[in-house]
């Protein structure tokens, strides 16, 4: 909680129009991230790419990485700008092996 205070009372620059650099809005995004277990980035770096990442944890179920997927927005997103449930599937069975896989 520490860190993730010091990096939102920092000044959050934007690399797209769809940046988050609300304090609020990303402490927002952050929590549902932490909900979901996986995040979404629409074209929040450059407009028309997104990505989706998941984190994989050690035996006590820190994280100690991530793998995210990158491509077109068209691609990531579904019909209804929700995560393409394929990718995503893919991706939290991928951390979850992964993780399996981790030593402490």
């Amino acid at each position: 909680e520490d860190e993730r205070d010091t990096v939102l009372n920092a000044p959050l620059s934007a690399l797209s129009r769809k940046s988050i650099t609300n304090p609020i809005a990303l402490r927002e995004m952050l929590d549902d991230v932490k909900r979901n277990g996986w995040s979404l980035a629409t074209d929040d770096v450059v407009e028309g790419l997104s990505a989706l990442a998941a984190p994989v944890r050690n035996p006590n179920g820190s994280v100690v990485g991530a793998v995210s997927i990158g491509g077109l927005t068209a691609s990531i997103l579904g019909d209804h700008g929700e995560p393409n449930a394929q990718i995503l599937a893919s991706l939290t069975e991928a951390c979850s092996r992964i993780s399996d896989q981790v030593q402490q």
